[in-house]
């Protein structure tokens, strides 16, 4: 997500108009989301961090397991493409023993 602002106040309004905006903008940094959501139980997440690396991804992947749906059995998971989106990336920040238990709660 790129975060920016304005390069120019708004304009005040005048009787009958309407507030106006410039559409001129600086970049003043990104975000990366990481967004959950349920559309069962109309329930949504987003995580926002830094970075979005494999480690971030791993990391959020284990909150999902862990901490939103401690009692499944299996949570079946629709991810984008990104490169980091792997089983690899929870290897490679757990022990073997952890990824394996995470990765068995998934359905990638």
């Amino acid at each position: 997500k790129q975060l920016v602002d304005d390069t120019r106040p708004a304009q005040p309004m005048k009787p009958g108009q309407t507030k106006r905006l410039d559409y001129e903008y600086k970049r003043v940094g990104v975000a990366n989301l990481f967004v959950f959501f349920d559309r069962h139980r109309g329930w949504r997440h987003v995580k926002a961090t830094e970075r979005k690396t494999k480690i971030d991804f791993a990391n959020c992947m284990r909150d999902l397991v862990d901490f939103h749906y401690p009692h499944a059995n299996k949570i079946k998971v629709v991810l984008d493409n990104l490169s980091t989106h792997t089983e690899g990336a929870l290897y490679k920040a757990f022990s073997p023993q952890e990824a394996r238990r995470i990765l068995n709660k998934l359905e990638l």
